[in-house]
């Protein structure tokens, strides 16, 4: 049986590769996060991927849906989707940024539970709901 020495190098190395392999054309972010600082690319890069982003609120606000969506490196995307009591989906759709950390979808719809995932640059995603 290998060492726990031995099963956290291996896990590193896992973790970097994957990193570095599924993320080729974005680790510019990382680096541009660690110039100037005590943090490599690849620090990082590993914070990013064992932090997921939070969700810390959704309104509803005159024909739209507003979801505050932040994580330590960067949110790529937030989808919102709106159901009835039964579950089934009435309205679905990708939001847009407004701002750091504000994202917006229009949306008359004034019925139904509101449910926002958000996703961050290393692949983690997170769910809420209204």
């Amino acid at each position: 049986m290998p060492s726990a020495r031995n099963r956290r190098s291996t896990r590193a190395v896992f973790s970097r590769q994957r990193l570095t392999r599924a993320r080729r054309p974005r680790p510019a972010i990382y680096a541009e996060l660690a110039r100037g600082t005590a943090k490599t690319a690849y620090n990082w890069a590993l914070s990013d991927w064992f932090n997921p982003p939070v969700i810390g609120r959704i309104e509803r606000r005159k024909g739209r849906i507003r979801v505050q969506a932040s994580d330590n490196v960067l949110v790529t995307k937030v989808r919102v989707k709106i159901m009835d009591e039964e579950g089934k989906v009435l309205e679905q759709g990708e939001a847009v940024q407004a701002n750091a950390e504000w994202w917006e979808y229009p949306s008359s719809n004034t019925e139904g539970t509101v449910e926002a995932t958000a996703w961050d640059l290393a692949g983690n995603r997170t769910v809420a709901a209204l």
